[in-house]
């Protein structure tokens, strides 16, 4: 009995219908070939050049895993690279099947999510509304080799910031509830998310000790700038107290002169006074204007005594 996988399911619905319904014909008509002539291998074998395969079947979504799915091999022959079906007894199952599936409606909206995987493998699939974020990564984990150690790490929605699912009540989400209508779901190991854990926490650790050194560096360059500001202030004061000491010791030597040249002044006009009262006396003025001092004698300098009449008149 021939049973679509989940694989196929849901990636034959991320194309139109119309692509779907190209693809599901195409291969319904290799499948017919082969139960017409079951005894001849050119209908089990399938050229990878033909454009019947390339076009109509292998670049549509879904085509190469439901050609996997049907029991179709790839032999990369350097000659002849082709496809070929070992098996057909389940041929006829198969064309049941996908008429089947390709008479029934879908009404349900579903959401195309790209998955990334840490081989470096990129897959779509399609999912419903009310699916969970568990049901993404059940799925990969069991069509993907090694991915059960994989979980749903970190998830890319255009226009928000990386989300990590890693708790069972994240993973209980639907992918309406995480916002996961259109994404990017990146699946990470055990192993990696351990050390991505670690990593992000190392990361934060530096991040904070690169913060402690910026306020460190910050305070130091403040306190050197305060420094400066306050010895600039402090000679600024001492220039200022110097000037005002100059001031106060020129004020004081100007006093200092000012008291000694009136002192000096003073003096020189006693002295004056004094030499005005050894001076001999002035004779009233006689008649004809002729001045007379008093008649004294007066030595000679020859030193004889004689009394004289040298003065002029």
């Amino acid at each position: 009995k021939f049973v679509f996988d989940e694989r196929c399911e849901r990636t034959l619905v991320l194309g139109t219908s119309r692509d779907l319904q190209e693809l599901l014909q195409t291969v319904l008509k290799i499948l017919g070939n082969i139960r017409e002539h079951p005894a001849e291998p050119k209908f089990r074998k399938l050229r990878c050049g033909s454009k019947l395969l390339a076009n109509k079947v292998l670049a549509k979504p879904g085509g190469r895993e439901l050609m996997t799915h049907l029991g179709f091999r790839q032999d990369n022959d350097a000659v002849d690279p082709h496809v070929e079906l070992k098996d057909a007894a389940s041929v006829v199952t198969a064309i049941s099947s996908l008429e089947t599936f390709a008479a029934t409606p879908r009404t349900e909206e579903l959401v195309e999510l790209a998955i990334r995987l840490p081989t470096g493998l990129a897959l779509k699939a399609a999912f419903a509304r009310h699916e969970t974020v568990r049901d993404v990564a059940r799925y990969v984990g069991r069509y993907y080799a090694a991915a059960r150690a994989w979980i749903p790490s970190t998830t890319t929605v255009p226009g928000r910031a990386p989300r990590k699912f890693d708790t069972e009540d994240l993973l209980a989400q639907t992918l309406a509830e995480a916002g996961l209508l259109r994404a990017v779901v990146v699946f990470v190991s055990a192993d990696v998310s351990a050390k991505q854990s670690a990593a992000e926490a190392a990361a934060e650790k530096a991040r904070k000790e690169g913060l402690e050194r910026e306020r460190d560096e910050k305070r130091q360059k403040l306190e050197k700038e305060r420094k400066l500001r306050q010895d600039v202030l402090n000679k600024k004061r001492d220039r200022v107290q110097q000037r005002a000491d100059a001031l106060r010791h020129f004020k004081g030597d100007r006093e200092d002169k000012s008291e000694r040249v009136e002192r000096e002044r003073t003096a020189s006009v006693q002295r004056r006074r004094t030499s005005s009262n050894d001076t001999p006396r002035v004779a009233e003025p006689r008649s004809g204007g002729v001045h007379t001092l008093q008649d004294r004698p007066h030595q000679n300098d020859d030193g004889n005594g004689d009394e004289t009449d040298d003065y002029d008149y």
